[in-house]
């Protein structure tokens, strides 16, 4: 509370038309708002700097709504933390020949982990987003997300590593609008943002390359060239490296066999990836899902249903989700599921309610 008598809240402005209008609502709310943006992109030669999240054109972005909004606004370099707690590990997951979400684990370990963090220091009750996700509170008290309104814009596949105590002091205000009625919003304040197309491509990436490929050369790391065979182990050309594969993946392979192709498997150990002409060999009947987050009480240590979500334009379907210790499940699926990608996100719901996640460890 300040002097004023205000809860102050810090938003998260990433220079988007989202967290703007997230910001400008909760001081229509009554709340005493500052704004802060977080520098996350280490500088390399060639890399993208504008159009996607954390490029340079966003902090001029975000202290233009400030302005406008009429709140303080800051810029916090975390370009040392984006690197630890999101390059580097993902660089780890596509060297090891999974496919990681950078996303979620910005989210969790920077986005919400180090806001949250410098709130505290200053004095904030907790801090405002722009994501489409509502905050409800469960019969027994407990906080935890819910799907936003708008279904195409719904973002809780992506918060699924949020601690609870996360949860508990973030703000959603836009989980009940569409992305029409904030770019509405936005204009009829004259936020610059509200025209600002959405962020497409990864956050940090080189023009005409994939976002694995920036990583390894930003690592210096060598590219585990090797062989695509078919099923039986008939070599059928060579690849420039296993990070630049995922399962499902039928674009850009450079491999001509008469019919379309797919990545049904990558194997690190002799840097092999396989495909496969039929997509029925695509397919899974369960998975092993691991470093599971519980975001609600209950749920840990006996056998459940639910919906769960592969990726995030995907629909949900039913599962049964068995504990294994250590963290682990084992997910049943209903009905198989196309491509399980190892090192993805399995989110698993209650209706709209998500209970919590994992990474995708093995297909079955």
């Amino acid at each position: 509370m300040t002097k004023s008598g205000k809860i102050k809240l810090l938003a998260a402005m990433s220079g988007g038309v989202d967290s703007s209008v997230a910001a400008a609502l909760c001081v229509e709310a009554g709340y005493e708002v500052c704004g802060v943006t977080l520098r996350l992109k280490p500088e390399i030669p060639g890399s993208a700097s504008y159009g996607n999240c954390g490029g340079l054109d966003d902090e001029a972005s975000a202290a233009q709504a400030a302005e406008v909004i009429g709140i303080p606004h800051a810029v916090i370099d975390l370009r040392h933390d984006f690197t630890e707690f999101v390059l580097s590990p993902c660089w780890c997951e596509y060297s090891h020949a999974r496919t990681p979400n950078p996303c979620a684990l910005c989210n969790r370990f920077v986005k919400f982990g180090k806001i949250l963090e410098y709130a505290s220091s200053v004095g904030a009750a907790g801090m405002i987003t722009g994501h489409y996700v509502k905050k409800i509170v469960l019969p027994d008290g407990q906080f935890a997300l819910e799907r936003g309104s708008d279904p195409v814009k719904d973002q809780t596949y992506f918060l699924f590593t949020l601690t609870r105590k996360d949860i508990a002091a973030s703000f959603f205000p836009l989980g009940g609008m569409s992305k029409s009625d904030v770019r509405e919003k936005a204009e009829s304040m004259g936020i610059h943002a509200a025209k600002k197309p959405e962020s497409q491509d990864a956050c940090f990436s080189t023009p005409g390359e994939c976002f694995a490929e920036t990583l390894r050369k930003f690592f210096g790391a060598s590219g585990g060239h090797g062989n695509f065979v078919d099923s039986s182990g008939k070599i059928l050309g060579r690849h420039n490296g296993i990070h630049n594969f995922t399962i499902g993946q039928r674009k850009g392979l450079g491999v001509a066999l008469g019919r379309p192709a797919y990545v049904s498997h990558i194997d690190e150990a002799s840097g092999s990836v396989t495909l496969c002409v039929d997509e029925s060999e695509l397919l899974s009947n369960e998975a092993v899902v691991t470093g599971i987050n519980y975001q609600i009480d209950g749920y840990e240590s006996h056998e459940f249903e639910c919906s769960v979500q592969i990726r995030y334009r995907s629909a949900p379907v039913k599962a049964r989700v068995i504990p294994l210790g250590n963290s682990s499940v084992r997910v049943v699926f209903e009905s198989p599921l196309r491509a399980v990608t190892p090192g993805q996100a399995a989110v698993f719901y209650n209706g709209n309610t998500v209970i919590g996640g994992g990474w995708m460890a093995s297909p079955q």
